[in-house]
């Protein structure tokens, strides 16, 4: 007899396990688990195995073939298929053995391997491991995921067998972990000027990942100004991508889902469920699919309190929590929250005062904010993006000690422990605070929109007028001058 071993990970509930499929050539007449009391191999990835190695050009053993592991496979993880099938020409002696290899992918019929939706699951695991030097996986899905460990790319089982068999560039490489990806203005927005005080708030709340609220009437285009925002957010980092990645992996449906680095941008319907909103155990939600860019509730006026509570649960915990295998898994939502409805008051005071309360940003919009002809003071999103990349890197580098990257996300105590504000400025806003225009919360918030502010303008600290315009974009009146 003939054996093989290949390492693959088997997702379990909150992360993966290790699991070692060998195959045993001449042992049994059906490829099926060996160990008693295992699931047998189903024959529907039997039937893809076969197809997907004759495919390729590959002779599939004649002798019988059983499949064993340490752990019971079946069609639920369809990651292990690149495995069993390189476990397979191993054995058969058609490749040699890929040594300190993990193997994870699904295959198709023809032979060419696709992503599942469990396979980020299995690599979040493997960054508390130190015994993995190589990983195989689909080439949609690369990344540099780790740290001193080799990351290859298939887009075919031959590619696999070829690289065995020494053909190095038969495999893609990851990217190089620090790169730093471009970040492009949609060619429809590239062109729009915006008026300056709404181009000062929208650019505030990007550079601080600040929530916002946007009213104006029926003829405003409020859709737009939160796309324009999700234009202006800088390209996401790797580490935010593969968080995205993830997320979008985590939809049944999904196959062959690429790792972005463009913020996403999500806008749910008034009637959009808990589900929809949240997720489900096999499809993620809105918030899911819109972490790291905008989340845009139009019509907040008119939204159910069970969404309100999806919000809340995003903005307090920066997650969700679905139930995965029986067990409830965190997933990162983490998105830049943009309220919008109709300038009424009546249709204000229906957004939840705890929602209300953590929105920073109030802008007032009407059509004459975003024109395509240059007027005087407008300023185009190209020229914003520009700053808020560079506002969002002196953000980074100040809160590094605090373990967060913008300003929003700067706890009480250390924004506490920042540098001295004016005096006339604490003077404002002990004003604005006891005659209740400011509660507590909104203290903070506006000090934390005055260091966006400062960041735009490369100010080592806020000055009074950045102070003075952060509460006039917190209570949504008239912008003063500087």
């Amino acid at each position: 007899m003939q054996t093989a071993h290949i390492r693959s990970l088997m997702p379990v509930a909150g992360g993966a396990q290790g699991l070692v499929i060998t195959a045993v050539l001449g042992a049994d007449r059906h490829l099926r688990s060996a160990l008693s009391g295992r699931r047998r191999v189903t024959p529907e990835r039997r039937d893809r195995v076969k197809a997907a190695i004759r495919n390729s050009d590959l002779p599939y053993p004649t002798t019988p073939v059983s499949i064993d592991s340490d752990r019971p496979i079946g069609t639920e993880h369809p990651v292990h298929d690149l495995a069993v099938a390189v476990a397979v020409l191993t054995a058969a002696g058609d490749m040699p053995t890929l040594q300190d290899t993990i193997v994870l992918g699904g295959l198709n019929p023809d032979g060419s391997v696709r992503s599942t939706p469990n396979l980020w699951q299995c690599l979040r695991s493997l960054r508390e491991r130190t015994d993995v030097h190589r990983v195989i996986m689909p080439d949609t899905d690369l990344a540099p995921v780790l740290d001193g460990v080799q990351v290859l790319g298939a887009a075919t089982l031959a590619d696999v067998v070829a690289y065995a068999h020494g053909r190095r560039d038969a495999l893609t490489p990851a990217p190089d972990a620090h790169s730093s990806p471009e970040r492009t203005i949609p060619h429809p927005l590239d062109g729009v000027m915006l008026s300056p005080w709404v181009a000062r708030g929208l650019a505030a709340a990007a550079a601080g990942g600040h929530h916002v609220l946007l009213t104006g009437p029926d003829a405003a285009d409020r859709t737009l100004f939160a796309r324009m925002l999700a234009a202006l957010l800088p390209a996401l980092t790797d580490e935010q991508a593969r968080t995205l990645a993830e997320n979008r992996r985590h939809d049944a449906r999904a196959d062959g889902v690429l790792v972005d680095h463009n913020p996403p941008y999500q806008a749910p319907g008034r009637l959009a469920s808990w589900s929809a909103l949240a997720g489900t155990f096999r499809r993620p939600g809105a918030a899911l699919l819109a972490t790291h860019g905008v989340l845009h509730l139009a019509d907040a006026g008119r939204r159910s309190p069970t969404q309100w509570a999806v919000i809340r649960q995003i903005i307090d915990k920066r997650a969700v929590f679905l139930p995965i295998d029986g067990t409830p898994t965190r997933f990162t939502a983490d998105p830049l929250l943009v309220l919008s409805c109709v300038d009424l008051v009546s249709e204000i005071r229906q957004v939840p005062p705890f929602i209300y309360d953590r929105v920073s940003v109030r802008l007032h919009v009407t059509h004459a904010d975003h024109e395509h002809r240059p007027e005087p003071g407008a300023v185009t999103l190209p020229e914003l993006a520009d700053r808020v990349a560079a506002a969002r890197l002196r953000a980074a580098r100040r809160w590094s000690d605090a373990g967060v990257s913008t300003n929003a996300e700067v706890p009480e105590d250390a924004l506490a422990m920042s540098s001295v504000f004016p005096r006339a400025s604490w003077e404002l806003l002990d004003r604005h605070h006891r005659a209740g225009l400011l509660s507590r919360r909104g203290v903070a918030e506006v000090r934390r929109v005055a260091w966006s502010l400062a960041d735009l303008d490369a100010c080592d600290h806020p000055e009074r007028h950045h102070v003075e315009q952060a509460v006039a974009l917190r209570l949504h009146s008239v912008p003063p001058t500087t």
